[in-house]
């Protein structure tokens, strides 16, 4: 029968972890009740035109990590939060960003906040509609548009004058009167003019004495069409086509009556032209827009003297309104 002896534990080992389990003690208490007296932060996001509730929106702790993302009801919840002062910064998509100071107490902290929208400026992209279906090679495709601020700018008291300062446009005029709009070095019947979308009609094609009866003060925007895809409009379109977009015929009510107003003088011809548009509406579905626009040219003055019948006069207006459905 064999025997083993019994080894016995040396007590510095012993005393060792005594010491161990005693120092970790204190610091486990510690960390305990630091996790129990971790507060959180609770909210409502919401729009301050409406007051209505926004979801999607970011809400974030400054200089923690904490972050969440608000429900369909705005609100939104953050929890791990120590007692203390905070920033939060709240974010979202077409609203402008907001920071506050949040001081978290024991029993956390509840917060409204409320963003005000913050459009977001986008490019200009072009939609002409045509009024029968066409493929998209059939589509008027504008080379170059002019609109907007650009289009104020540049306005004269012709078309011609006003595209003039376009890249491959000229114009050529018997006078102020007169002008005629030349697109890569054609001009006349080789240019056809259209106003949204359809023929003018007028005779300016016919000879270089007779003015377009396209007025440029009320136009919206001006397409200029050169190239292959010009000569979908016939073969007297070989130059190229202007389209001058009116928008006579308002899409949509406004919610206030809106208007715009333009004068403009020539001290070389004694020409003065103006005209003015208004849009209002005339029940919760039905929009209406009126417009007058009016031009009278002297004959052209020179140093060698006054020029016979190059004076000229024109006087438009118009009246559009349309049935707006409840879908848009």
């Amino acid at each position: 029968m064999s025997r083993h002896p019994i080894r016995r534990s040396h007590p510095a080992i012993g005393i060792a972890l005594i010491l161990m389990a005693a120092a970790a003690t204190p610091e486990s208490a510690a960390f305990a009740q630091v996790v129990e007296h971790r507060g959180e932060i609770e909210g409502v996001v919401r729009a301050a035109e409406t007051e209505g509730p926004l979801a999607g929106a970011s809400v974030s702790v400054v200089g923690v990590g904490t972050s969440a993302v608000t429900h369909g009801d705005g609100s939104f919840h953050l929890t791990g939060i120590a007692p203390g002062s905070y920033t939060i910064r709240v974010q979202r998509l077409g609203y402008r960003s907001r920071t506050i100071e949040v001081t978290v107490g024991v029993d956390g902290e509840y917060v409204e906040i409320e963003l005000d929208t913050s459009p977001i400026p986008l490019e200009d992209f072009v939609v002409t509609a045509m009024l029968t279906e066409r493929g998209a090679a059939e589509a008027l495709r504008p080379v170059s548009v002019m609109a907007g601020e650009e289009l104020q700018r540049r306005m004269t008291g012709t078309i011609a004058e006003t595209l003039a300062s376009i890249p491959g446009l000229a114009e050529t005029s018997m006078g102020p009167a007169t002008s005629r709009p030349v697109i890569r070095g054609l001009s006349g019947d080789r240019v056809l003019m259209l106003e949204d979308g359809s023929r003018v009609g007028d005779v300016s094609s016919a000879g270089p004495d007779h003015a377009t009866a396209v007025d440029p003060l009320a136009a919206r925007r001006i397409e200029v069409v050169r190239g292959p895809a010009s000569l979908l409009y016939g073969s007297n379109a070989l130059g190229g086509v202007i389209n001058v977009i009116r928008d006579e015929i308002p899409s949509a009510v406004p919610h206030h009556p809106t208007g715009a107003a333009s004068l403009q003088a020539q001290s070389v011809s004694g020409s003065v032209s103006g005209g003015g548009s208004a849009t209002f509406a005339v029940s919760e579905r039905i929009p209406l827009r009126l417009e007058v626009t009016g031009r009278t040219a002297g004959d052209l003055h020179t140093p060698a003297g006054q020029l016979a019948n190059t004076n000229g006069e024109t006087l438009s207006a118009g009246a559009g309104g349309s049935w707006v459905a409840g879908w848009g």
